[in-house]
């Protein structure tokens, strides 16, 4: 997770930088090679990344917090899917609400930009990107940017970026074939093809996952977590056709069909099975061109197209008739031009622009009036320009000022800047320090949602639909009050942050980095939703508004150990802890001012103090994460004859690898009516969870041909103590197996 660095020779990183941005399809690498500053060489303890800044960067030379996780830890933690690998990050928590998204720095995963190889993944669904929807099969690494990033990447990116960088396919043929079994019939296989040659590069990824789901409560309504079937390729084609040019393509196509069943109780004796059936597909074509002019000029020109479509149908399953069923659709398409210039060995700057187009369509989103006048499916257009100058006086110094403009149709223009800096005060000893802002633009839902539901009977529309939703409400006459002028009613407006990070990493040896930062993220405008009329039926109409702001604050603590003994044996530590607060200033403000109460567990009402208030629900104000891992390094050697060659094995490095993640207890509820937790009741206890991972590698080498072959055989037990919460986490699983098989040439 963290990284030690060594010293070699400025060759070796020209190569891998090269590498790096092919994996990346970003422009800015080809020009740092000319720097003679690079003197530490790409190694798996100090990689070249990428997202911080938009180029090409050692991971020591970043100047805001970013951690990599790569392939190394990945196999070794047997994580398949992003949001478990994502856990392995001090602070880094999963959020269940449509799917698996993750809170950083206190934000909620609306709040948190995720890319593929510098591309989008969209399909939020009421804000949240199911995570596990991404597949770890041919990632290379994974860069984790904490803290505002609107600077270079815009909306979405008010509390950090997430970068899957998936690998490139070694020279010549090579492939991989893999699958895993295990609790609840889940099962995760993969197929990946690769072939390499001096012009052409070509990776297709073909992964099927999928579950039987489980119930921790069959008595309750739905089930806890339900059956689903996950089928996803890929192809990437890579030409390079010229000095320093190069035209990528990359297709990626996914579909998930989700079962479950649930009954709804009539009576003591009675109730009405139903069965769900939910079915979700996603496509994207991402087109690259990668250009030169002489040695200190290099762009990108990108583009990228993506759908997301999804179907939820409900129905008796005894009577076939529809009980619920909704539609959604949402398209994507953003062109992109991006210019690194070298101006000299101390000054390196960055120019872009581009253009996003959104639309959706749907049960949820009616037509709406478009600039043009016309009438259609809600559809918005975003331009956007960036700017980055680097100034590196010496290599133990550097200064880098970015900012981004975004100009969208339906609210006002954002201008975004970030100042970071990074001081290496000695060969041991490096800081740190970032200031910049940040800014959430109103989601689709918050601007064109029009939806009735027509079992519980609630309405929510958006900013631009409440108006006309509320008028037409009027007319049908199923309004009993108004909470407000629908005349006086606006367009809601971005959320904006100010933020700062300062921290500091320290290395007194190869074998030792500590690192620790402090962090501050100060909200404004924060969208919620609030009731603005009740109906005949005694349920709500919602709206979005501008309403509250929000701050987040704390500290976080990493540290990152490994051990030799002897050339045969290794002993890794990978740990960290985080401290957070995340606060409402309105509540915080109420409570001071003594007008906050709350209802104890003997229904008695009380006075509240600071020391009863929690924070934003789901937040942990602790969070520890620790990895150790042993591992073989000097395999002893057997002879082995094949039918017409000589095959010699390796009995490989055997690694055994123990996660823990511990986060202390989080308000989850709201029984007393006062708007947060603060009742025993209210919180989801402290928890420990432990995974256990061992890892046996098989290396054949034909002595004819000279290929290596590789057999891979993985044990897996998540959630070791068998840790669950049917009631406030049901999401949670007990106990999970796994065995997996890998096979690799």
């Amino acid at each position: 997770m963290l990284v030690v660095w060594c010293l070699s020779t400025p060759s070796t990183v020209t190569a891998t930088g090269t590498a790096t941005v092919a994996a990346t399809g970003t422009a800015a690498s080809s020009i740092q090679e000319t720097q003679p500053r690079d003197t530490v060489a790409y190694t798996s303890k100090n990689p070249l990344v990428i997202s911080a800044t938009r180029s090409a960067k050692r991971l020591e030379d970043v100047s805001v917090p970013t951690t990599v996780l790569d392939a190394a830890m990945i196999t070794q933690t047997g994580q398949r899917r992003l949001d478990g690998m994502l856990m392995q990050i001090p602070g880094v928590t999963l959020f269940q609400e449509h799917g698996q998204g993750i809170q950083m720095q206190g934000f909620s995963p609306e709040y948190t930009l995720i890319l593929i190889d510098g591309e989008p993944v969209i399909g939020r669904m009421a804000g949240t990107l199911d995570v596990s929807r991404v597949t770890l099969h041919g990632v290379k690494h994974i860069e984790v940017v904490e803290g505002p990033s609107s600077s270079l990447y815009g909306s979405e990116a008010l509390a950090g970026v997430v970068n899957i960088i998936t690998s490139q396919p070694s020279s010549g043929f090579s492939g991989q074939i893999s699958t895993q079994v295990g609790t609840h019939a889940s099962q995760d296989h993969s197929l990946r093809l690769g072939w390499s040659a001096e012009t052409v590069d070509i990776q297709w990824v073909l992964t099927q996952y999928g579950s039987d789901g489980f119930d921790h409560s069959p008595s309750e309504f739905g089930v806890s977590a339900p059956a689903f079937d996950d089928i996803s390729s890929s192809l990437t084609t890579t030409w390079r056709f010229a000095n320093r040019s190069r035209l990528k393509l990359q297709a990626r196509a996914s579909s998930r069909d989700i079962q479950s069943s649930f009954s709804i109780r009539q009576s003591a004796s009675i109730s009405t099975p139903y069965l769900d059936n939910s079915q979700r597909e996603d496509l994207s074509l991402a087109p690259s061109f990668e250009w030169a002019i002489g040695s200190k000029i290099i762009g990108t020109s990108r583009g990228y197209w993506a759908t997301y479509q999804t179907e939820q149908h409900q129905f008796d399953q005894e009577t076939g008739q529809t009980f619920y069923q909704d539609q959604f659709d949402q398209q994507f398409l953003k062109v992109e031009q991006q210019v690194n210039v070298l101006w000299s060995n101390e000054h390196l700057s960055m120019i872009g622009g581009g253009l996003n187009q959104e639309t959706l369509g749907g049960d949820r989103y009616t037509s709406t009036l478009q600039v043009d006048g016309t009438t259609g499916q809600p559809k918005a257009h975003q331009w956007f320009a960036f700017i980055q100058h680097e100034w590196i006086p010496s290599q133990r110094f550097e200064l880098n000022l970015s900012g981004r403009y975004d100009r969208h149709e339906d609210y006002s223009p954002q201008f975004s800047p970030r100042l970071s800096s990074r001081w290496q005060v000695n060969d041991k000893w490096t800081l740190r320090a970032s200031l910049g802002t940040g800014f959430k633009a109103p989601a689709f839902r918050q601007l064109y949602l029009d939806f009735n539901n027509s079992n519980v009977g609630y309405s929510v529309f958006g900013s631009t639909k409440m108006a006309e939703g509320l008028q037409s409400l009027l007319e049908q006459g199923v309004l009993t009050s108004l909470f407000l002028d629908p005349s006086n009613l606006g367009t809601i407006q971005s959320e904006t942050s100010h933020a700062f990070n300062i921290g500091s990493t320290y290395s007194p040896n190869e074998s030792i980095r500590l690192r620790g930062h402090l962090f501050y993220n100060d909200v404004q405008n924060l969208i919620e939703t609030q009731p603005v009329a009740q109906k005949t039926n005694g349920q709500f109409v919602y709206g979005y508004f501008n309403l509250d702001r929000i701050y987040t604050r704390g500290a976080r603590i990493d540290i990152d150990a490994n051990r030799e003994f002897g050339n045969k044996h290794r002993l890794s530590f990978r740990g960290g802890y985080q401290f957070l607060q995340a606060h409402d200033r309105d509540v915080v403000r109420s409570i001071q001012d003594g007008r906050v109460f709350g209802r104890d567990m003997n229904n008695r009402d009380v006075k509240l103090s600071m020391s009863d208030y929690s924070g934003l629900f789901g937040r942990s104000a602790h969070h520890l994460s620790s990895t150790l891992t042993y591992q073989v390094l000097d395999p002893s050697r057997r002879q082995w004859a094949l039918a017409t060659s000589s095959v010699q094995s390796a009995i490989s490095p055997t690694s055994v690898s123990l996660t823990s993640r511990w986060r202390s207890k989080y308000g989850y509820r709201d029984l007393d009516g006062n708007g947060f937790a603060n009742r025993d009741d209210e919180f989801v206890d402290g928890h420990l969870l432990v995974d256990a991972t061992v890892t046996k590698t098989f290396s054949l080498q034909n002595q004819r041909a000279g290929q290596p072959l590789r057999l891979t055989l993985q044990g897996h037990v998540r959630n070791l103590t068998a840790t669950t919460f049917p009631d406030t986490n049901p999401t949670l699983a007990g106990r999970q197996w796994s065995i997996s098989l890998s096979f690799e040439w």
